[in-house]
């Protein structure tokens, strides 16, 4: 087995967790939720628990399927095309990727924090000097 098709397996392979983690995940965050609503939790608190647990599983699988794509645009095909959608990709990751725990823990929404991470992005003295150019 050469280089390319050892890269490319162990890709489908990355992928195929990408997939599966937030498929697994929103299973359990389910059996989770009902098995806290039934113990007597309370909704609002069981539902942001749920929350949490369900963003936390999509932002794994998110972090494979990335994982998947570079290793599939440097090693396997790297066209312009791959580069593109790659490109298109990385920067919104890089926004909401997490600093500290989960992105989902708290009160704010995904949208909020996407919105605060690129206003600071933009903000940054690095970002103005880029500008100033």
């Amino acid at each position: 087995m050469d280089f390319h098709a050892l890269v490319g397996l162990m890709t489908r392979a990355i992928e195929a967790a990408g997939v599966g983690i937030p498929v697994v995940g929103t299973a359990g965050a389910t059996v989770l939720f009902v098995a806290k609503l039934k113990g007597g939790a309370g909704f609002a608190a069981s539902y942001e628990l749920y929350r949490q647990w369900l963003g936390r599983a999509i932002l794994l699988g998110l972090e494979f399927l990335v994982a998947a794509d570079i290793a599939g645009t440097v090693a396997v095909s790297p066209s312009l095309t791959d580069v593109a959608v790659l490109g298109g990709i990385v920067p919104p990751h890089a926004c909401l990727a997490p600093r500290s725990g989960s992105l989902c823990a708290g009160p704010t929404s995904l949208f909020t924090e996407l919105f605060s991470r690129c206003t600071a992005l933009a903000s940054s003295p690095a970002w103005s000097a880029r500008d100033e150019e």
